[in-house]
């Protein structure tokens, strides 16, 4: 539990070859981190002393106290007054041999090398297993695609618990904010290309870039199910092509059809939206919950949940979630292609929604399923109080079942007449519906 630092490298790599790691998001709350903690069986808890703004060390005190068996390793500057029960980082690392590491037999091969927690989709994180083949994979994939060399320096924007970490140059966001920075003379000279992932690169993004830079940037299509890296646009072609390029060595990456069942069917064909699917060493054996694999990863293919396709050269474009996408008479339907057309039109949007704040799962990913269940809520509230003169009637929307989402209608006992109608009304939508009176 730190923030990026030459002992977060010392401590995640130490953890990988003497056992395995467990990096965690030292923002989130206390009771998200000690869940995690027992979820992977830690026994060792790494994290930063007492600080002027980090509240680290605060929050590994109450998480030994709620965490049975917990040791607390604590990263701190020399001179800090010592605690009781806790061993000091620097100090324990001077009592080591200099000549050799003391870690038994060190883990290899399919051996589980670490458990990164991740968000996805769903509230709640999920730990997924990263395997000593499957990072090394990842990493020799990287390094061959991005043309990285050893006199290279890649700077990492993203701090270590995120498994991008020390792969990925920027998030678009974060290139688009330092492209606005005047340069003032500084010497730029030596960047040699940049790279950004986790989410779609705006063309004029990547433009912005050529421009203050003369280098091309590349965006990369990363999982953290995927040992952080599935596909990169090689540095060796032009850039700024629209796609993530090509799949990295030993890797295999499908589109395929998605089947109004939600299971993965036929390979789609060039320029034919699906859902992107993945094989290869580097492909997560499973979450730590093997209650979490279904629909994810099963058989030793990754079902990314990612719309994507493939153009005539076999690179891979990114176009959204399949949660997303839209099934109608067997056909599937890019929403973004909509959403753009859209967004281009005169008459759209009519109306806005003011939310007071967009929900995140606890990893800060925004969570679509709980913004899906507020607009089917708003829209189900105004038909029922326009249509219907039901300004009382109460509308409960959770995610689930076997239509993604459940509302449920209690109407007051005194509009038991308009119980049909309303039931017919409801009927109507694609959303499981039930009504009851109160």
């Amino acid at each position: 539990m730190l923030p990026s630092l030459i002992e977060t490298h010392a401590t995640l790599w130490g953890a990988e070859s003497a056992g395995h790691a467990v990096p965690i998001n030292f923002l989130l709350q206390v009771e998200h981190i000690a869940a995690l903690l027992e979820a992977s069986g830690a026994r060792i808890l790494v994290a930063l002393g007492p600080h002027p703004v980090l509240d680290i060390w605060q929050k590994a005190l109450q998480l030994r106290e709620r965490v049975p068996g917990l040791t607390l390793v604590r990263v701190a500057p020399p001179g800090t007054p010592a605690a009781d029960g806790v061993v000091d980082f620097h100090a324990a690392l001077m009592a080591q041999p200099d000549d050799h590491l003391v870690c038994g037999n060190p883990g290899r091969d399919d051996e589980v090398a670490a458990y990164f927690h991740t968000g996805g989709t769903t509230g709640t994180p999920r730990l997924v297993a990263h395997t000593h083949r499957g990072q090394l994979v990842a990493a020799l994939g990287g390094a061959v695609l991005a043309d990285m060399r050893s006199t290279d320096t890649l700077t990492a924007t993203l701090p270590l618990f995120h498994v991008g970490a020390t792969l990925v140059g920027a998030v678009p966001t974060s290139v688009g904010a330092v492209l606005d920075v005047p340069l003032d003379g500084a010497d730029i000279s030596a960047v040699r290309a940049g790279f950004c992932g986790a989410a779609l690169l705006p063309p004029a993004v990547g433009e912005r870039f050529r421009q203050v830079t003369g280098r091309g940037l590349f965006e990369v299509y990363d999982m953290t199910e995927a040992s952080g890296l599935i596909a990169i646009d090689p540095v060796a072609g032009e850039g700024g092509v629209g796609s993530v390029g090509w799949a990295l060595p030993y890797t295999r990456v499908e589109v395929r059809r998605l089947g109004a069942d939600g299971q993965l069917g036929d390979l789609c064909a060039p320029g034919e939206v699906g859902v992107i699917a993945v094989t290869g060493p580097h492909v997560s054996p499973g979450y730590r919950n093997p209650e979490h694999d279904a629909g994810v990863i099963e058989g030793g293919r990754l079902n990314s949940g990612d719309l994507g396709c493939t153009d005539g050269a076999g690179r891979i474009h990114i176009a959204g979630r399949s949660k997303d996408l839209i099934i109608r008479s067997g056909h599937n339907i890019d929403p973004v292609m909509i959403e753009n057309a859209m967004a281009e039109h005169p008459a759209w949007p009519r109306q806005f929604h003011i939310v007071e704040a967009i929900p995140v799962t606890s990893v800060g990913k925004v969570f679509k399923p709980a913004l899906r269940c507020d607009a089917a809520a708003h829209v189900v509230s105004a038909m029922l109080r326009e249509q219907h003169g039901l300004p009382d009637a109460q509308v409960q929307v959770s995610a689930g079942g076997a239509r993604g989402l459940v509302v449920s209608v209690t109407l007051p006992a005194a509009a038991a007449a308009a119980l049909p109608a309303v039931s017919q009304a409801l009927a109507a939508f694609l959303f499981e519906a039930r009504v009851a009176l109160a």
